[in-house]
């Protein structure tokens, strides 16, 4: 990329209100005024997008909005200015409703599965990375091997997780076709569900594969269950419906970004060599 691109694009930090309306600029201003302010909210997940301790942002889905301003700025002559919005305890339903109340230029920064229903809601990028589920509980639970056996090997255990989410639509299935009693109890993020999984052996939950690794690389006492869950999904990243910048993310996305080794090594950097087949194929 070049310098000027670099030396253009800068970063401001401001808190957030639940109250209010987070915006940013739309593009047919942008072009007409060859600048622009957008918003990144963010859930703090280490690895996707989080604040270091040096006061930085990192992840790949920071890496991957600063490679989209560079294209931007190259393509279009605007210059961006970034504001990062921190959504506290992680809790999704707060991140996805200040996305969804949001106006212009705000974009949603987190593994945000697309769904039907949720682009009633919203606007989505094209896909950006694959989605693989996998089941886990504290590291003292008995192995589950066999979907089939949840009902007696979990006999006695409570599902955890975020209400509306994926994670309930695949746990009302399994619910449905192995375990008639189980009761599903709702938390307001995946940290709350570790953090329950973490103290005591009675709960376990779906996450996304991403997710349990971050709190695997954190020694967390935790352990993954060899079952399929049977869900395929992706993730891409959601704006208000009333922006008017996803045709120019999807036509950075179709230039050749998704497929460039550029994107592979933000991939690898942040998740891990492994994680980069999960964005390969899309």
């Amino acid at each position: 990329m070049n310098q000027i691109a670099i030396l253009l694009i800068t970063t401001i930090h401001l808190p957030f209100s639940y109250s209010q309306q987070l915006t940013g600029d739309s593009f047919e201003d942008a072009l007409r005024n060859k600048t622009a302010t957008l918003t990144y909210v963010y859930n703090d997940e280490t690895g996707c997008a989080s604040m270091n301790e040096a006061g930085e942002m990192e992840g790949i889905m920071i890496e991957l909005m600063e490679e989209f301003q560079f294209y931007v700025q190259d393509k279009y002559d605007i210059s961006i200015v970034s504001k990062y919005e921190k959504i506290e305890d992680r809790d999704f339903e707060k991140f996805m409703n200040a996305v969804k109340n949001s106006n212009g230029g705000v974009f949603g920064l987190s593994y945000i599965s697309i769904t039907a229903s949720r682009q009633n809601n919203y606007k989505f990028s094209l896909p950006f990375m694959k989605n693989v589920l996998v089941m886990a509980t504290n590291e003292n639970v008995q192995p589950l091997n066999s979907i089939e056996k949840i009902g007696t090997i979990f006999d006695g255990k409570t599902a955890l997780c975020v209400k509306s989410s994926t994670y309930q639509e695949s746990l009302e299935m399994i619910r449905k076709n192995y375990f008639p009693g189980m009761e599903i109890r709702f938390v307001r993020s995946e940290l709350e569900a570790f953090d329950k999984i973490v103290e005591d052996n009675s709960y376990f939950a779906i996450f996304d594969l991403l997710l349990y690794l971050e709190f695997y690389r954190k020694k967390y006492p935790i352990k993954r269950h060899k079952v399929e869950i049977d869900q395929e999904d992706v993730f891409g990243i959601a704006m208000p419906l009333n922006s008017d910048w996803k045709p120019v993310l999807d036509e950075f996305f179709e230039s050749g970004f998704l497929t460039s080794q550029r994107y592979k090594e933000i991939v690898a950097e942040n998740l891990g060599r492994s994680a980069v087949r999960l964005v390969e194929g899309l």
